[in-house]
Order: structure tokens, then sequence, then C-alpha cells
């Protein structure tokens, strides 16, 4: 319970140091939503099953905010759900995650590479419905805390100097381990893909902007023309 305590803390910290510093750095506001795959084992009834749902988060991410790395909290949910021989789960979970990480372009220009690690606090809720040999079926409702560290991968690609598509990948060991009276539900080995639309604003780069044509026929033996030396 103090730990919990402790985490929210943090993060609540964290939240209000990277608001107050928002004017000061670049930053980036993003919407994602993809889909989610994890793996269910349950060892009382020896049931296991591949689940899957969507997921969507909110995200703000301060850049360069800690000499090279960025930092990022987001608002996110996911809702997995899956049919074993046994058991019929449903699992939705809401949480808070707090990354650091690089962001970096190689080639082409337009392309830019992300590296992230994290933490996340999520509050879980299953529901699973279970059967046995004559039909008969249990409900269950188990409800559970979660802190978990998570990695990700992504790419985006910048329309402009602002706007910006993009593309990335999530690996968390751990989503949901939590025994009831009855039964003992692990759903673990999580992974995500999901596709966000974003805003960078702050320090970004000159706009180019294209030189203006003179009036009238062009010449085409001008110098300036010849070899773009003039304004």
């Amino acid at each position: 319970m103090v730990c919990h305590i402790l985490s929210r803390t943090l993060l609540l910290s964290l939240l209000l140091l990277l608001c107050s510093q928002a004017s000061l750095t670049a930053g980036e506001l993003a919407y994602a939503e993809g889909t989610t795959e994890a793996s269910y084992e349950e060892q009382t009834d020896a049931q296991s099953k591949q689940l899957s749902g969507p997921s969507r988060k909110l995200s703000y991410r301060a850049l360069e905010f800690l000499s090279l790395l960025d930092v990022e909290i987001e608002l996110g949910t996911l809702a997995i759900s899956g049919k074993s021989t046994l058991h019929d789960v449903k699992l939705n979970s809401d949480y808070i995650s707090l990354t650091t990480g690089l962001s970096f372009g190689l080639y082409p220009s337009w392309l830019e590479y992300t590296l992230d690690l994290g933490y996340r606090l999520s509050v879980d809720r299953m529901e699973l419905d279970q059967s046995d040999t004559a039909g008969k079926v249990t409900k269950h409702k188990v409800g559970s805390r979660q802190q978990q560290p998570f990695s990700r991968i992504g790419l985006r690609s910048f329309v402009g100097n602002s706007l910006f598509i993009g593309l990335h990948y999530e690996q968390q060991a751990q989503l949901f381990d939590k025994a009831s009276a009855e039964l003992t539900p692990k759903v673990g080995s999580a992974s995500s893909m999901q596709l966000s639309l974003g805003y960078r604003f702050g320090t970004t780069k000159e706009v180019i902007l294209p030189r203006k044509v003179p009036p009238g026929k062009p010449n085409y033996n001008d110098p300036c023309r010849l070899f773009k030396a003039c304004d």
C-alpha cells in the first residue's frame, strides 16, 4: 500500500514538473489507437488462451527534457478478451505511464525514430465466466492494481514541421496477476501495435519558403536563375 502511494505521488510530482516546464521546451501532443495481444493462463482448470482487443492513449512528450532524454506521460485504456475451453475472459485496464527515451533521425530526413523505457500504474478489472463439464457457468470478477515496466520502439513521419503520423510497438511482461479464492488467473507477454497522430510545438525547424517568381516572361539566361545566387 505504501509503495502504491509513493509511486502515485512520484508520478503526480513529475506531471506537475512537466506542466511547469512545458512553455520552456519543445513538446508533442499525440493520440494513438491500436491492438493489444496477451497470453492468459490459469492453473486450477489448466486453461490458456491468447487475448486481444483495442487499446488507445493520449500522451504528452517533452523533448530533450533531461539533457538528451525525452520525458513522456500518457493516459490510456485497453480492453482485451478471449475464450478458452472452460473460461470466457474479459480484461479492462486504465493506466498512467511515465517514460524516458530518445528521439533521433537517421535516414531519410522526414523520418524520426524513438526508443523508450517506461513504468506503468494500472487499475485492472477482469470478468471471468468459468464453465464446468456439466455446462454450469460461474461468474467471477477480480480487481487489481499493477505496477510494471515496459519498452517501446517507434517511428514518426512528419508532414511539414509540426504534424506527424507515428507507428510504435510496445512490450510488457505482465498485465494481470491476481488470484481469487478459487482461481489464479494471469495475463502476460503483452504486446501492442499502435498508430498515432500528433502535433509538435515549441522550438521547431525554420520553415524554408519558396522564392517569389518575378512578373513577366521568364529569362532563362538570368544568372540568378542559372546559379540560384539571388534571393
